[in-house]
């Protein structure tokens, strides 16, 4: 399971990345937002795959629309564009894993670990190719009011908190325990997100 934590936590760090830089976003600005959309969908990502709960996946979309569209402050219509053009080109690495298993290997069921590796790899290059030679699209409106979120001590109890809830969170979910822990868990959770997104935007509203 750390490897599978591991694994998908540079896979989306890395995809929110490419989805920035695709989108032309100044990317220095986000690192709190991107931090913690990461540290959110890792653990969610690890349920699916260890209770193959694949029909689940969409929740996967939705929840990054949703951050896009509430904690990095894109419209909404422009969330669910970048989030499913984006989604799609992050498919092509998992397309051609799959492909060469099956071809050269006759294997039908790719292991999870390659095609994790493979997207990671995929996602830094798309990423460096569009940094390097200014490629993307700038059709989306940018926030010019949102400013980079320092690091203050309240913000990095909330990220360590938000951690430390969502690993033990999975590991009883992962092991089938506790329906009234998760429950709990899942109201945590919820708390966290809202005071974390309240102390991060509420002075940028305010100004």
């Amino acid at each position: 399971m750390v490897v599978l934590f591991i694994g998908y936590f540079f896979l989306w760090s890395t995809f929110l990345l490419m989805t920035l830089t695709i989108y032309r976003f100044k990317i220095e600005k986000y690192f709190i937002q991107i931090l913690l959309c990461t540290i959110i969908l890792t653990p969610l990502s690890v349920i699916i795959k260890t209770n193959a709960y694949n029909f689940l996946g969409i929740l996967q979309l939705i929840s990054v629309v949703i951050f896009f569209w509430l904690i990095f402050k894109v419209r909404f219509t422009y969330s669910l564009v970048m989030t499913v053009s984006v989604f799609l080109i992050s498919g092509i690495p998992d397309l051609i894993v799959d492909y060469v298993y099956e071809r050269f290997f006759n294997i039908v069921i790719v292991p999870l670990i390659p095609q994790i590796s493979a997207i990671i790899l995929f996602n830094i290059a798309i990423t460096l190719i569009c940094r390097r030679f200014r490629i993307g699209f700038s059709f989306i409106p940018l926030n010019n009011k949102l400013r980079p979120i320092k690091f203050t001590k309240r913000n990095i109890f909330m990220l360590i908190s938000l951690v430390i809830t969502v690993t033990i969170g999975t590991y009883f979910i992962t092991e089938e325990k506790g329906p009234l822990f998760i429950l709990c868990l899942f109201i945590i959770i919820l708390f966290i997100i809202y005071v974390t997104f309240k102390e991060l935007y509420i002075r940028e509203i305010e100004d």
